[in-house]
């Protein structure tokens, strides 16, 4: 099974967003309504994977949707191995598709669907299906 840490890792050298930031840092979130993420990979906010000596977690999320068939979806990491540590923002946008109570959001650099999943008014549970085996994230509002 894919592991966190490396999706995580994966996901941040293709965003390039792993900046030095502040605790105080937030999600992304735009204009629609916002879920907030509650967890990854079955393990509550905050998420830690420990792999190759560096710790990484995810502090905080949020998924947001548009009226407008777009999405924002963006979540804060912390990595922490041997004396260092950075905190930066990963954001993905695209739009996203509704069919009854499935979830089809495809980013805006992909042809295909990246995440896929489950959709009511108060919950989300996607995972992304881009790979065998990807992260699954559970939103709720």
């Amino acid at each position: 099974m894919r592991s966190l840490a490396v999706s995580l890792a994966l996901t941040l050298l293709a965003a390039c967003s792993l900046d030095p930031i502040g605790d105080d840092v937030e999600p992304e979130t735009g204009p629609g309504t916002v879920y907030q993420l509650v967890s990854v990979n079955g393990a509550n906010i905050p998420a830690q994977v420990v792999q190759s000596q560096t710790i990484v977690e995810v502090t905080r999320g949020a998924l947001t949707l548009a009226t407008d068939s777009s999405f924002i979806f963006s979540y804060i990491v912390r990595t922490r191995g041997g004396s260092s540590e950075q905190v930066g923002t990963v954001t993905a946008r695209g739009r996203f598709g509704v069919t009854g109570t499935q979830l089809r959001m495809r980013v805006t650099s992909d042809t295909a669907v990246r995440y896929a999943g489950t959709y009511s008014a108060t919950d989300i549970s996607v995972g992304d299906v881009s790979v065998p085996n990807g992260d699954q994230f559970v939103f709720r509002r």
